[in-house]
């Protein structure tokens, strides 16, 4: 197996250019003809080109990021060199010590002394290799720097000498080719040296079938050839880049029979790279009608040419009049950079706090970077908020619950599936008598199971309240059904809804409780912070333990199991009337419920909807003073301890829905709506 993943994480920390460590703007001062003042997507003054301001961006990288030495007799002596590189864009390198730490002695630098290195500058530093002995060995040198991040001023490139493979020794090992442009392509020459007294046969040579494709062998001489004592055979590679990120390899050798020897090759890609300068475009204070452009500049700071395909507005938002000079397609060389003009048009009113009321998409073909968000803030002026003209008292009302029915529909189950299917019109009835928001999911496929109104719809179709996911349950897998099937049914759940999960079957589970319910507690959008209420239908005898009931498959000591942990009710499958069942299970539901504080929203003066977004809630007791009530996204985000309100449809709003605990000491309150801004 071809171990080269420390390699490829070293190549890859190499050429990585952390985002903050680019191009960033600074605050600089400006003035306008009519006084003076900041314009925080501009600057000026030393250090700055135009309307930008830059920092320093000192970084040191080593080529290669390991030095390997190959396995030599006492008594030789092999300098390899390595280079420094300052791969930063401004501010220069100063490289003040070079320390090698090591155990044997037989590592030396030659002829180091402190000096600079400008931006794109190189140094080689040698080291020399004198083994007393032959064998692997491991060695580092640090280089001590002024890096703009104090974790990288100290530099620390990693020496090893790797163990012989018998009389063949390849040279270099490994094989670098350093940053590649994607543009361009690489050649590397690998010597295969015969150290012995005898005469080696090189059976096979090709390089690792599941390393990169972007490697080929471009010249060797044809396999089976030889190799004489003290000579050599020449294996050329040639580096092809494709898109994106750091490649590796090795190339296999096998000679003398089963004797193997393997070479690491590795390169990185370097291509194109964007910087977006400002990061977010700030329009100021702007009134609903007014008109703004600022400009935003796109850089073309990598070594291949970046091409931007598209600048488009944003799906998310929230006004649609926004101008872009030059939307794209266009494309940009290394180190050249374009101006781009961006209009907005405000078509709504905001609120006086700075907000982001649009955004731009600016696609390319950068590696790591194809899409670039740059937000467009305005900050509003302010307004005065309305009030609704009456007092609301907090009165609770019947909440939500998701209730899941999974039914075996295995081949001795047809006259039970009809019995569920027959029962679940007068289950909705009892739960939905209570004032209770309900939604039921059936999980089954089979039998021509077909729920007619009022759950169902016509024709059995999806109503708001029902809602058939077709899945096979079998004998034994109800319970994972459930799990596995997840995604087909949680669009239909509601965070902070009550959750109920009915099984019926006749046979076992071949899952038991405590791996269902980890897998429940696992569960994402919603997430079941309250657990569930579990109840079986299920086949076991009324006196025997541990045996079904006459006609049934299997003991379902499970489902039992899961129902008596999370109070759910028990039935028997084999019971011969169904209407008890289900009018406890409906009893059982009411029951857990939580109840909702929930209110209409309100309208304005002409009777006309109220912006949600404008929308603030507050309450009073005897006649004090308003205190307001946090708004959270959604039921699962309300925080224990915390006042809170939410929607109830957050794409399409009707009503405030207090949070559960809100809603409990809301109790004789006054719940006051103001709107407006």
């Amino acid at each position: 197996m071809l171990h080269y993943a420390p390699l490829l994480r070293g190549t890859v920390a190499r050429f990585v250019i952390p985002l903050f460590l680019s191009l960033t703007l600074l605050a600089c001062s400006s003035s306008d003809e009519g006084g003076s003042g900041t314009d925080p997507n501009t600057a000026g003054g030393a250090g700055c080109t135009g309307a930008f301001c830059l920092e320093d961006d000192i970084r040191l990288a080593f080529e290669p990021d390991k030095l390997v030495f190959v396995d030599s007799a006492a008594g030789s002596t092999t300098t390899l060199e390595v280079t420094v590189r300052h791969v930063g864009n401004r501010g220069d390198l100063e490289l003040k010590t070079a320390k090698l730490t090591q155990s044997s002695g037989e590592f030396s630098l030659i002829d180091f002394s402190p000096l600079t290195l400008q931006p794109g500058g190189t140094v080689k530093l040698k080291v020399r290799y004198a083994p007393k002995a032959e064998g692997a060995k491991t060695a580092k040198l640090t280089v001590t720097n002024n890096a703009t991040l104090l974790s990288m001023q100290e530099a620390v490139l990693p020496i090893v000498v790797k163990k012989g493979s018998g009389n063949l020794k390849a040279v270099p090992d490994p094989v670098d080719f350093g940053a590649v442009p994607s543009t361009q392509s690489s050649k590397k020459s690998v010597q295969l040296y015969n150290n012995g007294s005898n005469k080696l046969t090189v059976d096979k040579l090709e390089l690792d079938p599941n390393g990169s494709a972007d490697f080929t062998i471009t010249k060797a001489p044809k396999a089976p050839f030889d190799i004489e004592p003290s000579a050599s055979a020449e294996v050329e590679i040639t580096f092809n880049p494709t898109a994106g990120g750091a490649d590796a390899t090795a190339l296999l050798v096998q000679y003398d029979g089963d004797r193997k020897a393997q070479v690491d090759v590795y390169a990185k890609e370097i291509g194109p790279k964007i910087q977006v300068v400002p990061p977010k475009l700030l329009f100021g204070t702007m009134d609903k009608g007014d008109t703004v452009t600022k400009q935003l500049k796109i850089y073309s700071n990598g070594l291949a040419a970046l091409h931007v395909k598209e600048i488009a507005l944003s799906l998310l938002s929230k006004v649609k009049t926004v101008k872009i000079s030059e939307p794209g397609p266009f494309k940009l060389e290394p180190g050249e950079s374009k101006l781009i003009d961006v209009t907005l048009t405000l078509d709504q009113e905001v609120a006086k706090t700075s907000t982001a009321v649009a955004g731009l998409q600016i696609s390319s073909d950068a590696p790591g970077m194809t899409l670039v968000n740059v937000p467009l803030e305005v900050t509003g002026k302010p307004c005065k908020a309305s009030e609704s003209s009456e007092d609301i008292v907090a009165e609770a009302s019947g909440g939500q619950v998701d209730i899941i029915v999974a039914i075996d529909t295995s081949g001795s189950m047809k006259d039970e599936a009809k019995a569920v299917q027959a029962n679940l019109n007068l289950f909705a009835q009892i739960i939905g008598g209570k004032n209770i928001d309900y939604h039921v999911i059936l999980l089954a496929d089979g039998f021509g199971l077909c729920v007619p109104p009022p759950l169902g719809g016509k024709g059995c179709a999806d109503t708001a309240q029902y809602r058939h996911v077709k899945v096979k349950v079998d004998s034994t897998d109800a319970l994972k059904v459930f799990i596995y099937n997840y995604a087909k049914f949680q669009g239909f759940l509601r965070a902070g809804a009550a959750k109920h999960i009915v099984v019926v079957s006749d046979d076992k589970s071949d899952k038991d409780a405590s791996w269902f319910t980890s897998k429940v507690a696992q569960l994402q959008n919603p997430s079941w912070p309250d657990g569930f209420t579990f109840h079986s239908i299920a086949s076991y005898h009324p006196t025997l333990a541990l045996l079904p009931c006459f006609g049934g498959a299997g003991w379902g000591g499970v489902y039992l199991d899961l129902s008596k942990q999370t109070g759910g009710e028990v039935a028997q499958i084999c019971s011969a009337d169904w209407t008890n069942v289900f009018k406890a299970i409906g009893n059982n539901v009411v029951k857990t419920v939580k109840v909702q504080c929930s209110y209409s929203l309100p309208k304005s003066k002409d009777g006309k909807p109220v912006d949600p977004t404008k929308i603030a809630v507050s309450w009073s007791s005897g006649g004090g003073a308003k205190k307001p009530i946090t708004r959270v996204d959604s039921a699962d985000k309300c925080v224990k301890g915390q006042v809170g309100w939410h929607f109830d449809n957050a794409a399409k709003p009707t009503a405030a829905i207090l949070c559960p605990e809100t809603c409990d000491a809301m109790k004789d309150k006054k719940i006051h709506f103001q709107f407006g801004c």
